[in-house]
């Protein structure tokens, strides 16, 4: 974690200030099936952006084993997420739809090397084959499910309606509704097969620090699911997330960006893997005058085993001039 913070220090020290949090998902199995919506804007006054793609690149590779139960997560996957935004007179809706590729990848032998030349743990990987996909659980009742199959998938898609409640020139908060749909591929363990909603607060506060132009923000929900095809007997209806974060001015069209994320477990397991989740994703944006903007963000675990080892995510967000 303290390199990630010294990452971010020393890009601000070489790189408009916009609000939009990071696009933090966790794609860790089997949070992906649960995980509500990316983080949303407070400020609903801004001008919208009207569509935004995700490109999501990942790796997980974990061992877990307690009395009873036992689980391999090990395998790479790369998300598509497209999000539709519109917004008039306050109101937001968003329609998000995720199209994700489960492989072994090609990470394993860059991780591992980036691991030794840094002398940083390597947790796992060591245990794991290289560039293998399989993610297995098994407990007293026996193998729940041992899926390797590698290929493309639909991911669980949401639909999401806010209110802007206040707006001003330095703060403004919003809360927002989101429903999950059961348009994910059970099979592939990229769906729950059943629905799930949720509600959350979000704010900003802009200020200035070190002599630029600064938004500060956070946001709080809650969630509840109608159960789940996968562990349902382990399975927690209720979970609650949250994020935090800041994002700072650099240049005219530069900005970057700090943002830790949280949510608490979907199952009853005493594994790691599954489960409460925290991370933390640093990045920078360019904005350009047409009012595209372009990201690269970098998400990694805090508490490892809680969510993926590293997820690199590249974004562009479609809008008007700002």
């Amino acid at each position: 974690m303290r390199r990630s913070l010294a990452t971010v220090i020393l890009l601000a020290a070489a790189v408009p200030v916009c609000a939009d949090p990071v696009s933090a998902v966790d794609r860790y199995p089997l949070a992906r099936l649960f995980a509500p919506p990316p983080a949303t804007v407070a400020d609903f006054n801004a001008t919208p952006r009207s569509f935004v793609a995700d490109v999501d690149w990942g790796t997980f590779a974990t061992l877990s084993t307690g009395a009873t139960e036992r689980l391999t997560f090990d395998g790479e996957f790369v998300a598509l997420t497209g999000r539709w935004l519109w917004q008039a007179d306050g109101w937001r809706l968003g329609l998000d739809i995720p199209l994700v590729y489960q492989s072994g990848g090609l990470l394993d032998r860059l991780i591992d090397d980036f691991h030794q030349v840094f002398d940083l743990p390597e947790g796992d990987r060591p245990a794991l084959p290289l560039d293998a996909l399989r993610i297995r659980y098994e407990d007293a009742n026996g193998v729940r499910f041992d899926m390797q199959n590698t290929g493309w998938a639909l991911g669980e898609a949401h639909v999401h309606i806010g209110r802007s409640l206040t707006a001003s020139s330095t703060r403004a908060t919003a809360w927002r509704a989101h429903f999950k749909l059961p348009t994910g591929n059970v099979n592939r363990l990229l769906g729950s097969g059943t629905f799930g909603a949720g509600l959350e607060w979000n704010g900003l506060a802009r200020s200035s620090l070190w002599g630029r132009a600064v938004t500060w923000f956070a946001g709080a929900g809650a969630q509840w699911h109608d159960g789940s095809e996968i562990l349902p007997d382990r399975f927690e209806r209720w979970a609650a997330f949250g994020h935090a974060g800041m994002r700072i001015a650099l240049r005219p069209a530069l900005s970057a960006v700090v943002q830790l994320d949280a949510h608490s477990s979907y199952f009853q397991s005493d594994l790691d893997g599954l489960g409460p989740g925290y991370s933390i994703t640093f990045g920078g944006r360019w904005e350009r005058a047409s009012g595209d903007a372009f990201e690269f963000t970098v998400f990694e675990d805090i508490v490892p085993r809680s969510t993926p080892d590293v997820v690199f995510q590249f974004r562009w967000l479609r809008g008007a001039a700002l």
